[in-house]
C-alpha cells in the first residue's frame, strides 16, 4: 500500500509596530524511499498569530494531495497538541462537546478566511482518516527538528535575511543545540554524523522510510 510520512511544524514571529505577524512552516515529506522538503511563510494580523501550526498542516494536506496521496494513505508527525490529539479531541463520545466545537470553529475559521471551503473539508476528512503521532518538541526527533529548522528558515527569507537553507546532511552533522540542568548549552550529535559524507550517503540510501 502507498503511504507518506509528513513530518511539519510551524513558526510564529510577532512584529508589534506593525501590529502583524510572521508566520512560516516547515515539512519533512518521506515517500518511495525519498526524502523531500517544503517550507514557506505568510503574514496575518497579530490576533492570528497563534495559526502557525494550523498553517503547517494545512501546507502539509496540499503538498501530499498534489501528489496523488489519498487521507488514508498520510501520516503525520506533529509537535502541536491540538493537531497531534485532534482525534481525542473530536471524538463524540468523549464528553467534551463545548472543546469539540471550539476545535471545529477554530479549523473552520482558518480555512476560510487563508484557504477556502474546500481545505475545510478536506482537513476535516483528513483529520478524520490520516494518522497522528504527537511528538515532544524539541526533544531530538531528527526530522522534527529539521521542519522546525526549516519554518525557521522560512521567516528568516521572509526577512531577507537568508535564502538557501543548509543542506540537510551539512545541517545533520552540525549537531542540535541542548541545555543541561544548569542552563548550559552544548551539542547533541545522532549516530553516523560525524562520518565523510559518502559513507552518510550510503547509509541513508539503505534506510526505509515506510
Amino acid at each position: 500500500m502507498r503511504s507518506i510520512i509528513l513530518y511539519c511544524d510551524g513558526g510564529s514571529k510577532i512584529i508589534s509596530a506593525q501590529k502583524r505577524a510572521i508566520l512560516s512552516w516547515g515539512i519533512v515529506a518521506l515517500f518511495n524511499d525519498e526524502h523531500h522538503e517544503h517550507f514557506g511563510h505568510t503574514t496575518v494580523h497579530l490576533n492570528e498569530s497563534g495559526f502557525h501550526e494550523m498553517f503547517a498542516f494545512a501546507e502539509a494536506i496540499l503538498f501530499a494531495t498534489s501528489l496523488g496521496y489519498q487521507f488514508h494513505e498520510m501520516t503525520f508527525y506533529v509537535d502541536d497538541e491540538l493537531i497531534g490529539y485532534n482525534q481525542f479531541f473530536l471524538h463524540e463520545g468523549n464528553g467534551n462537546g463545548t472543546r469539540r466545537e471550539m476545535f471545529i470553529e477554530r479549523i473552520k475559521k482558518f480555512c476560510t478566511k487563508h484557504y477556502g471551503k474546500t481545505v475545510f473539508l478536506g482537513m476535516m476528512k483528513c483529520l478524520a482518516r490520516s494518522r497522528f503521532v504527537k511528538l515532544k518538541g524539541h526533544a531530538g526527533t531528527v526530522y522534527n527538528q529539521r521542519a522546525d529548522y526549516l519554518a525557521h528558515h522560512a521567516r528568516k527569507v521572509c526577512e531577507g535575511r537568508m535564502k538557501d537553507p543548509t543542506d540537510y546532511i551539512t545541517w545533520l552533522k552540525a549537531g542540535f543545540q541542548r541545555w543541561n540542568s544548569d542552563g548550559k548549552a552544548y551539542r547533541l550529535y545522532i549516530p553516523f554524523a560525524n562520518v565523510d559524507n559518502n559513507t552518510f550517503h550510503k547509509y541513508c540510501a539503505g534506510m526505509r522510510f515506510s
